[in-house]
């Protein structure tokens, strides 16, 4: 599957299916020159399961808060459970993603889970990159390829061949992970996450009553001038902004999937005239809302 746009819920969380019930795994492919702002859309946005993403062709940046990560073609990256993140190609690129939960590893009450993936679950670890050239990372991309290619291959035992591929690929892992060689959360970056996670969920249950500053802020029970300080920190935007993007990607939804008139959308997003509406959405789109619904 192509994932430009990510469906998330209230807390930025994406609510994409990887895999399912019984197989909870996924590979896919993502080329991000093919999505609208060469990024993964959604921008920022996290989930439970654990990612391991490789460059096939290209160079991507994957950007968590203030850090950038530039991945040249044949290097990969280990995200961590939870971590927000975004995928960004400055000219072109395309990723081979990996993503399963962590239990796929093994049951929560087996001694392998506690002894070997609890203990990077509840580390300050966010990421871990896997770097072509270096010998202590070679075994680890190997994995990586080969577990692509049986997806791809398919046969009649894949989901074995595979789960057993992603043990190994754990074990390489777990070794980068005990010897240190990782980027880390600090405990304010934590606390900062946590809070963000309050108030974006907030923005996203209330997006269409009117927002000020005050009311994200008292949703994380900080203070505006710490939201502001955590927006920042996290997803390099202040509230307001975010706010007025994610008014106007449900506007979007809205405009490609109703007869609604603009007035009615623009009120039911948050932004109360139509006037206002139609000026931030050209600013944003380069078209008036009609115009973009045409197009489409």
């Amino acid at each position: 599957m192509q994932t430009c746009s990510i469906p998330t819920d209230r807390s930025m969380r994406s609510t994409l299916a990887y895999g399912t019930d019984d197989f909870p795994f996924a590979c896919y492919q993502d080329k991000i020159e093919d999505c609208s702002s060469r990024c993964v859309e959604w921008h920022w946005h996290w989930h439970r399961e654990f990612e391991f993403s490789m460059v096939v062709a290209g160079r991507v940046n994957c950007k968590i808060g203030h850090k950038v990560l530039s991945l040249d073609a044949g290097d990969a990256l280990f995200l961590n459970s939870r971590t927000i993140h975004r995928f960004e190609a400055p000219d072109h690129g395309t990723l081979k993603n990996l993503i399963f939960l962590p239990e796929f590893l093994a049951p929560l009450s087996s001694v392998v889970f506690r002894n070997y993936v609890q203990p990077v679950l509840s580390s300050d670890c966010e990421s871990i990159p896997l770097v072509r050239g270096r010998q202590s990372h070679g075994e680890a991309l190997r994995l990586i390829r080969r577990i692509c290619e049986s997806v791809d291959a398919g046969g009649p035992a894949w989901e074995l061949e595979t789960q057993r591929l992603v043990l190994g690929l754990w074990q390489e892992l777990y070794a980068l992970f005990r010897n240190g060689r990782w980027e880390s959360r600090a405990r304010e970056d934590l606390a900062a996450q946590e809070r963000l996670r309050g108030m974006l969920s907030y923005i996203h249950e209330n997006y269409g009553d009117p927002i000020a500053l005050k009311d994200i802020s008292a949703a994380a029970n900080i203070s505006p001038s710490e939201a502001l300080r955590c927006f920042h920190a996290g997803i390099q935007t202040t509230p307001v902004r975010y706010l007025n993007r994610y008014r106007l990607r449900r506007a979007e939804e809205l405009l490609l999937s109703t007869s609604d008139t603009i007035t009615a959308i623009a009120a039911s997003v948050g932004f109360g005239g139509s006037g206002y509406f139609c000026r931030v959405f050209k600013q944003q789109y380069g078209c008036t809302p009609n115009e973009f619904r045409k197009r489409r």
